[in-house]
């Protein structure tokens, strides 16, 4: 099943495509998470980059979403797009 909205395509079970990215790049990604523990993967492919982050608190979105921002040159784009 595939849903698309805004650019960010839902592939299945919180795994999702970020296609056209300004640098012409996508990324796949995947989030998960239980109370208390939140997780995501983000890869690039093309460039051959990718961050993994486990934080433990209900908040680790928070925390991972400012990670992402400021580790990639297209962190903050990748942030904007996956809400």
């Amino acid at each position: 099943m595939l849903i698309q909205v805004l650019g960010l395509i839902q592939l299945f079970f919180h795994y999702a495509l970020i296609k056209g990215l300004s640098n012409g790049e996508y990324a796949l990604l995947h989030t998960g998470g239980n109370p208390g523990i939140k997780t995501i993967a983000i890869f690039l492919p093309q460039s051959k980059r990718g961050i993994v982050v486990f934080t433990n608190g209900d908040k680790g979105d928070q925390l991972y979403e400012k990670l992402i921002g400021e580790s990639f040159d297209l962190g903050k784009e990748i942030v904007n797009r996956m809400k």
